[in-house]
């Protein structure tokens, strides 16, 4: 039975059974029926095209694969290159600084042999005498308790201002006289430079020691005042300070004639005229040596407390 009866008056309908050797149609538009209980039949092209278009995409995907691979290896390759590249340009920067610090060390080296300490014992003498000098100068400005002092010797000039501006003339003073005298008395042969330098260093560093220790001024107001820890309070150590310090300055000023004359017959006034600053240092050193003879507290209005 191909047909059957619509049960409520409508068209016949085809039967789900077709002849044998016809192939279902399928309306344009609508989804295949697939008969209940029955496989569904694909046409064999179709199963041929869709085999083939897979082994084609294995091959793809394994051909992107060894693409991969490859791209890995050459970025490994590539950073393995530069690598290489940074360690030869490192080794490179650290042979230069290897080679500039070896010529530099050699250039030092021909530097301090090139340098010969002058063996004449006057011109030891008159280095020492200045060396002494600054320290003796630095020590008494230190440890006198006149500076502390708030009496004018001077219109309007406290002896403690008074001695923080002598002390930098006289340490200036002695250390440009040295600067002056270093070519007919040069401590060192070989190198000028140095020569030049020590003075200035000398009196760089002494200028910042009298800053360092400068005071503020003090006096007696009836208050109990502790004196400072670098004080002296004994007069007669004083006195030897600067006792000390005007044969040193003589001491310069004699081995810079007998080194200039060759001996004291040979002597000029040009000779003389030279040391006139070191003269002017120590009659100002005398003034402070007068000063450390006569001290007492009550002179120089300070704390009673200060006494020995």
């Amino acid at each position: 039975m191909t047909e059957f009866i619509n049960l409520y008056g409508g068209a016949m309908m085809p039967s789900m059974t077709q002849p044998p050797g016809m192939s279902m149609i399928q309306p344009q538009g609508q989804p295949m029926i697939q008969p209940q209980g029955q496989p569904m039949i694909q046409p064999q092209g179709q199963q041929t095209n869709v085999g083939v278009g897979a082994k084609g995409n294995n091959a793809n995907k394994k051909s992107n694969n060894v693409n991969k691979k490859n791209n890995n290896s050459n970025s490994n390759g590539n950073n393995k290159n530069k690598n290489k590249n940074k360690n030869n340009n490192n080794n490179g920067v650290s042979n230069k600084n290897k080679n500039t610090l070896n010529n530099l060390n050699n250039e030092i080296r021909e530097i301090i042999a090139s340098i010969k300490l002058n063996d004449d014992y006057r011109v030891i003498a008159f280095w020492i005498c200045w060396g002494l000098s600054v320290i003796i100068l630095l020590s008494t400005f230190i440890t006198t308790p006149i500076r502390y002092s708030e009496k004018e010797p001077i219109y309007k000039v406290s002896y403690n201002r008074l001695y923080f501006y002598v002390t930098i003339i006289l340490i200036t003073s002695i250390s440009v006289y040295i600067y002056k005298g270093r070519n007919r008395l040069p401590l060192i042969y070989g190198e000028d430079l140095y020569i030049k330098v020590i003075p200035v260093i000398v009196l760089f560093l002494s200028l910042i020691v009298i800053n360092i220790f400068d005071s503020p001024s003090e006096k007696e107001d009836g208050s109990f005042n502790t004196p400072p820890s670098t004080l002296v309070k004994d007069k007669r150590i004083m006195i030897i300070q600067y006792v000390l310090l005007i044969l040193l300055l003589f001491g310069m000023i004699g081995c810079d004639l007998i080194k200039s004359g060759d001996g004291f017959s040979n002597i000029e006034s040009h000779h003389i005229k030279r040391t006139l600053p070191v003269l002017i240092v120590i009659l100002i050193v005398g003034y402070l040596l007068y000063n450390s003879v006569k001290y007492n507290v009550k002179r120089y209005d300070l704390p009673e407390t200060w006494r020995k």
